[in-house]
């Protein structure tokens, strides 16, 4: 693949009009190139793996597995680390605090979350393959931690408890899981009402912990108390390792491993300000200053 921008040369192929997904970078949240661009007239975007065998995983996962490859773009080409898909054209769900601004149907929120429970309830009975090539903690979340828990040493107690409910999760769970942990409303595209693909999939690999996918996906919602009792269904089943948990007294460590999850995001954008806002935070104090157990407390309430 061609350094030189804005074509690319992916075996004898070429990209044309590279230009980046996000028009304020050409990487992601994660740090990996997202382009779009022309490939023999067909709209593609160009994505980056975490490494070599990652995009085996996931162009072989994606685009060879019949009981995924409708979830998902179609894949187009794959070189060393890079893999290009189909462009997906459709009507993306912005769901956002902001969303009640612009209006959002009923049944559109319905089925976003319906097929999020299916995606879910499909992906994580999956055998994970021992190839896999990324791992959402110890390859993204945990290194992103250590940064900052290097330069933290006068934060050791609160760091050893992090590392303890780590610990507490490693044997609760003795498998890893097939994981996407970025599938949240802006990732999906609505190609008709009732057909939904998943455009952003950096970040699907495997993890030890399926609840993160839960939380990760939870959070990006926010809903009225009415529409939670609407669709407490598909909420339940969409949280159903974390409601587990939860029943089994493991509340504390969820939340430390959230922590650590979000420590990380802060310490990768330089806001030591937002670190600290949660770290002099008691937990129940913390608990309300996060939007995802908010979310968790009005779901266990449901009937």
């Amino acid at each position: 693949m061609s350094s030189f921008l804005p074509v690319l040369h992916v075996n004898d192929s070429i990209i044309e009009g590279l230009r980046p997904v996000n028009p304020r970078s050409v990487s992601t949240k994660a740090g990996r190139l997202s382009m779009r661009g022309l490939l023999e007239g067909e709209e593609v975007k160009v994505f980056e793996a975490f490494n070599e065998e990652h995009a085996n995983f996931l162009f072989h996962f994606m685009g060879k597995n019949d009981r995924y490859k409708n979830y998902f773009p179609r894949l187009l080409l794959q070189y060393e680390k890079f893999i290009v898909c189909q462009w997906v054209p459709g009507r993306q769900l912005r769901l956002n605090k902001f969303r009640r601004v612009f209006g959002l149907a009923r049944p559109v929120l319905g089925r976003y979350l319906e097929f999020n429970a299916e995606f879910f309830d499909l992906l994580h009975r999956e055998a994970c393959p021992d190839q896999v090539g990324f791992d959402y903690i110890y390859d993204f979340v945990l290194p992103r931690f250590e940064g900052w828990a290097a330069e933290s040493q006068d934060r050791s107690g609160q760091i050893s408890s992090i590392y303890s409910s780590l610990k507490t999760f490693e044997s609760v769970y003795r498998k890893a899981f097939l994981s996407h942990p970025d599938l949240t409303p802006n990732n999906v595209v609505f190609e008709t009402d009732d057909h939904i693909r998943i455009i952003d999939n950096e970040l699907l690999g495997r993890c030890r912990f399926p609840f993160m996918d839960e939380l990760n996906s939870l959070n990006a919602l926010f809903l009225s108390q009415r529409e939670i009792e609407q669709n407490a269904f598909f909420l339940k089943r969409i949280a159903t390792h974390t409601l587990q948990l939860l029943r089994q007294g493991y509340e504390a460590d969820m939340l430390n491993v959230w922590l650590m999850r979000k420590i990380g995001s802060y310490y990768a954008m330089a806001d030591n300000h937002k670190i600290e806002q949660l770290l002099t935070l008691n937990p129940l104090e913390a608990e309300r200053h996060l939007h995802v157990w908010n979310l968790l407390r009005r779901i266990v309430r449901l009937p």
